[in-house]
């Protein structure tokens, strides 16, 4: 499952960095407010649960948008 959650890490990236990009706007303050904040969190949302099943540690929302 690794190979799975490695495949979509790009995809994560993408919606992380588009996510980013409208929270550090000033028309943003909340991040339900981001209009890319459900994609974001669905693709956490997914990858948590692979990651569930691997047995790995999951990811909370904050530590996804602070991963580097």
């Amino acid at each position: 499952m690794d190979h799975v959650l490695n495949s979509m890490q790009p995809f994560a990236d993408v919606y992380r960095c588009s996510f980013l990009e409208e929270l550090q706007s000033d028309k943003n303050t909340k991040y339900q407010d981001c209009p890319s904040y459900a994609d974001a969190k669905a693709i956490n949302d997914a990858m948590n649960v692979l990651r569930k099943h691997i047995g790995v540690d999951t990811n909370s929302f904050k530590d996804f948008i602070t991963y580097s």
